[in-house]
């Protein structure tokens, strides 16, 4: 106890002495230092602050500024100031432990500012240290448990240690992706023509690096109705043109769009009035129908009656059909992908021609026949005409026939020559095949025939023969021939008056010795008899002689049938003049 006194008073006398210029507490009695308000000078003893418990300290009423103690609660020296005391050092028994998980964005966007990451605070840390990927920057928080971050373009980690005066802790560590915004995403896969009012029409694109979502958009009365966030989506079109589009969207925002223009196709509209035929013969091809295009089609579906087959065209605004026998309608629709129109129709009458019959008979004059529709086939019956009789009784010779089958087409012309009968020789010395007073013998007997193609004797394809006419004694009737044509032999007869026949007939009888039954040549073939009073040959064919008997005329030869099929030829059949019979 008197040691303390006396220490005390020793202490109380330096404090007194020091009021001269300062403070000195040594254990030799130095001078402070002339800087020094309180120097303490000890070579083995220390500076003693008050230690007081956080109760203590806290319980200090009014604390003056600057006023220091030793918080032995938390081993901090604490100072107090504004209000507030506040550790000025703290003391530490070794590092700090290292931080729980770092709180904060483990994605960020590229150029992203104000990214925050914190720590759990670490009991006797005084300071932490932050480290961030390159190109980033800790724009605040530097040294203590919370940071605010820009990136850059780089992804990596974010890191922190704690600090104190006895070490630094291990690093707890953040793994951070950098992103961008997305790219725009590439061409987009779908029709560029849906139709209107269709549904699931698909449409597509690849996935965008980095895109977490996806965008659509589309024409003002079209809808989504599938796929709307993923990079295929299913629409329903209305009417409205317009674009598709889509973008590529993440947390760092959304990419331009992609976009694919879409036009809005229709169901064509019916077509318009199809131009063809609508009267058609039985079994007939080629008939060709037609019809304006139209709009938006894309074919053209054509069908006939039952029967009819579409031979060339279909798919297009032109057909080529081929017809049975059955009438009904012709019909077309337009097409596209969208489906097809109503139809149009033409009815058309399916005609078989039906059957007829024209019988031509002598003019003196070329007659034409004109072929019907749908005929495509004539039986022909030709005629000869008959030669002259003689004022004796004698009988000129039957003109003879011809037969076949022509192939025609409706509309053709053919060109009729139909043979008249050969003069008869009335007394003598009058005219009957020839002059008067230099003949005895009577006109052949015209042929008939029919040409096609024109009218020249080449053009002829059935030919029947005339008659031949009546001689007397030696005098030969001339062969049925063109007006005027006359026959040879001493004393020839004049041919018949048919315009058209063959060539003149030819007297081959023996003037000298005129026996009966020596035949004469009819003109272009037929032959006539030739004798005491027989007559010559009947013209125009090119077959086989006619016969004749004493003071009788030659019945026409077997006659041309050369252009038709199915021929068939007789001779002296016909009396009078020709005809020509035409069947189909």
């Amino acid at each position: 106890m008197n040691k303390f006194f006396t220490t005390f008073l020793i202490l109380i006398n330096i404090t007194v002495f020091g009021q001269i210029g300062g403070v000195s507490i040594s254990a030799n009695g130095t001078n402070p230092d002339a800087s020094a308000g309180l120097d303490v000078n000890f070579s083995n003893k220390g500076f003693l602050l008050p230690r007081l418990t956080q109760t203590q300290r806290d319980s200090i009423h009014t604390p003056a500024l600057g006023l220091i103690i030793f918080n032995t609660t938390t081993n901090c020296m604490d100072m107090y100031g504004f209000g507030n005391w506040q550790a000025m050092s703290c003391l530490c028994s070794g590092p700090p432990s290292t931080s729980g998980a770092i709180t904060g964005d483990t994605s960020a966007c590229s150029g992203s500012s104000n990214n925050v990451y914190t720590a759990i605070p670490v009991s006797g840390a005084n300071s932490y240290t932050w480290t961030v990927p390159s190109g980033a920057a800790i724009i605040a928080g530097q040294g203590t448990s919370s940071i605010t971050v820009d990136f850059g373009t780089s992804s990596g980690n974010i890191a922190v240690s704690a600090n104190n005066n006895c070490g630094t802790s291990g690093a707890t560590i953040l793994a951070v992706s950098v992103h961008n915004t997305p790219s725009t995403p590439g061409n987009i896969t779908g029709s560029s023509s849906p139709c209107s009012g269709s549904s699931g029409n698909v449409y597509s694109i690849g996935y965008v690096a980095g895109a977490t979502s996806y965008t659509w958009s589309v024409p003002s009365d079209a809808i989504v109705t599938n796929g709307q966030g993923t990079n295929a989506a299913t629409i329903t079109f209305g009417t409205a043109s317009g674009n598709v589009s889509v973008s590529a969207n993440n947390s760092c925002g959304n990419s331009s769009a992609s976009v694919l223009p879409v036009t809005i196709s229709n169901i064509p509209s019916t077509p318009g009035a199809i131009t063809g035929s609508a009267t058609v013969c039985s079994g007939s091809g080629g008939n060709i129908y037609s019809i304006n295009s139209v709009a938006d089609a894309t074919t053209y579906t054509w069908s006939g009656p039952a029967g009819a087959i579409v031979t060339g065209g279909q798919g297009t605004v032109s057909a080529t059909i081929s017809f049975g026998s059955t009438s009904g309608n012709i019909s077309v629709t337009a097409g596209n992908a969208c489906g097809n129109s109503s139809a149009n129709t033409l009815a058309v009458n399916v005609s078989s021609g039906g059957s007829g019959s024209q019988t031509f008979n002598y003019t003196g004059a070329a007659q034409t026949f004109t072929v019907p529709g749908c005929v495509t086939s004539i039986t022909i019956t030709a005629y000869g005409a008959q030669g002259g009789n003689h004022y004796s009784g004698s009988t000129g010779g039957y003109g003879g026939s011809a037969t076949g089958q022509l192939a025609v087409t409706p509309g053709q012309v053919l060109n009729i020559y139909v043979g008249g009968r050969g003069n008869d020789f009335q007394t003598a010395g009058y005219n009957g095949g020839g002059a008067a007073g230099t003949t005895e013998g009577s006109g052949g007997g015209g042929a008939s025939d029919i040409r096609v193609g024109g009218t020249d004797f080449s053009n002829r394809v059935i030919v029947a023969a005339g008659g031949g006419g009546c001689g007397f004694i030696v005098n030969g009737g001339a062969g049925g021939g063109t007006s005027g044509n006359t026959g040879s032999g001493p004393y020839p007869g004049t041919g018949g008056t048919q315009l058209a026949g063959g060539s003149k007939g030819t007297d081959l009888c023996n003037a000298s010795n005129p026996t009966d039954g020596t035949l004469g040549q009819g003109g272009n073939g037929a032959a006539g008899g030739c004798g005491e009073g027989a007559g010559g040959g009947g013209g125009g064919g090119t077959g086989n002689q006619g016969t004749s008997t004493r003071g009788s005329g030659a019945g026409g030869g077997s006659s041309y049938t050369g252009g038709v099929t199915g021929g068939s030829t007789s001779a002296g059949v016909q009396s009078g003049n020709g005809q020509i019979v035409l069947n189909w």
